[in-house]
């Protein structure tokens, strides 16, 4: 039912929403326990060790250190300083290191393998995963995952289920939020991330920037001036160009690969992957995915709605055929899902006479949800979209009727601008798509 576009060389595992690129390995590992992925590139032996949710990535290494008091777990492998850890359920992976790194937190969860440096990471839950690289970044954010594989430059992906794969690329997309799952191959640079909800990637850059406020996200990659962007929420990837944007604007999201010129996109969750290409595409649709491997053009995947109209279209097509030989049949299904990351949830019933009704929506754990309320008969397809989704603007599309008061606005200038954004959380926005009727507000869920 799903046509996905990858590498031969990817693996697709999806559990609890999971999704990994196991890439120009000798053995894969897979380690799943308490929602923590780890990408397992150019080992030869890997160690999975599992105590108190400790998880460890032990990549090319001689010896393995095991301590643990007050719940610390400390690895230290083939290194000749050993750093300083303290703090309940912090967990440390040092391997083949000169020097190592002083990390402090709650459950912070590093790897570090066959580097000469060592970063700071200092976050509850960030995982990652350092391998065959000359620099380590500084990571910063919770329910980040960092996959850094044979890459020679970083990206950066922010956005709330974004699922990339990048794999043999020179060129890396960014991605950031709850569950954001990086892979970052063969590189040399790593990126610097910081703040609560900060990231910041710089790499291979002359000089770099002072940025100030959280929630920013700067990536300065391969440029000789750094611009100053100063303000909540904006997001920023400057890579391989000689010149830097100044973009602002709530919740925008920039990937800026290897282009001498600099595009713009702003919508709420929109994500955009720009890798090896002079041409920039534009794509916008909340909860798309996409699949940029070691092409000049853009493959496009989009997962969630992939599965979601597949599974219709299938539904339909098998209906169609079907219908050659059995009378039609009444349906129905659901689904809920709730964990750490908020709540999901899709209904559908019809009655075998061509006639569907459904829904679909999320909750996120930041409270930004959506409701997608849905009819198909024989007057065509009709649905409402409810969410409080900030970002968006007031617009009326072909055929949609869109009332949002969320914030939209962009703002350009030069160096040391502040700003003040005040996010508004209200109404609803509501869309309406137009049909000959419009959608029954009053149906019901359905479990399946």
């Amino acid at each position: 039912m799903i046509t996905t576009i990858m590498s031969t060389l990817m693996i697709y595992n999806h559990v609890n929403k999971d999704y990994y690129n196991y890439v120009n390995t000798d053995d894969i590992a897979y380690n799943h326990v308490n929602n923590d992925y780890y990408n397992y590139v150019n080992t030869d032996d890997i160690a999975y060790n599992h105590v108190n949710k400790d998880y460890y990535n032990y990549v090319n290494t001689d010896d393995i250190a095991y301590n643990h008091v007050n719940n610390d777990y400390y690895n230290y492998v083939n290194t000749d300083d050993i750093a300083y850890n303290h703090v309940n359920n912090d967990y440390y992976n040092y391997v083949n290191t000169d020097d190592i790194a002083y990390n402090h937190v709650n459950k912070d969860y590093y790897n570090y393998v066959n580097t000469d440096d060592i970063a700071y990471n200092h976050v509850n839950k960030d995982y990652y995963n350092y391998v065959n690289t000359d620099d380590i970044a500084y990571n910063h954010v919770n329910n980040d995952y960092y996959n850094y594989v044979n890459t020679d430059d970083i990206a950066y992906n922010h956005v709330n289920k974004d699922y990339y794969n990048y794999v043999n690329t020179d060129d890396i997309a960014y991605n950031h939020v709850n569950n954001d799952y990086y892979n970052y191959v063969n590189t040399d640079d790593i990126a610097y991330n910081h703040v609560n909800n900060d990231y910041y990637n710089y790499v291979n850059t002359d000089d770099i920037a002072y940025n100030h406020v959280n929630k920013d996200y700067y990536n300065y990659v391969n440029t000789d001036d750094i611009a100053y962007n100063h303000v909540n929420k904006d997001y920023y990837n400057y890579v391989n160009t000689d010149d830097i944007a100044y973009n602002h604007v709530n919740k925008d999201y920039y990937n800026y690969v290897n282009t001498d010129d600099i595009a713009y996109n702003h919508v709420n969750n929109d994500y955009y992957n720009y890798v090896n290409t002079d041409d920039i595409a534009y794509n916008h649709v909340n909860n798309d995915y996409y699949n940029y491997v070691n092409t000049d053009d853009i493959a496009y995947n989009h997962v969630i709605l992939i599965i979601a109209l597949s599974g219709v279209a299938f539904s339909s097509y098998h209906e169609h055929h079907e219908n050659q030989h059995h009378h039609p049949q009444p349906y129905k299904f659901g689904y809920e899902v709730k964990d750490h990351h908020g709540e999901q949830h899709r209904h559908e019933h019809g009655d075998g006479h061509g006639n569907v009704q459904g829904s679909y929506g999320f909750t996120d754990h930041k409270g930004i949800h959506r409701e997608v309320n849905y009819v198909a008969d024989h007057h065509g397809f009709r649905a409402t979209v409810k969410t409080n989704e900030p970002g968006t603007a007031n617009q009326d599309p072909a055929d949609v009727k869109i009332h949002s008061n969320a914030q939209h606005a962009l703002h350009r200038g030069g160096h040391h601008h502040q700003q003040q954004h005040h996010q508004q959380v209200g109404h609803q926005q509501v869309y309406h798509h137009q049909g000959h009727h419009q959608v029954n507000h009053h149906q019901g869920h359905h479990h399946g």
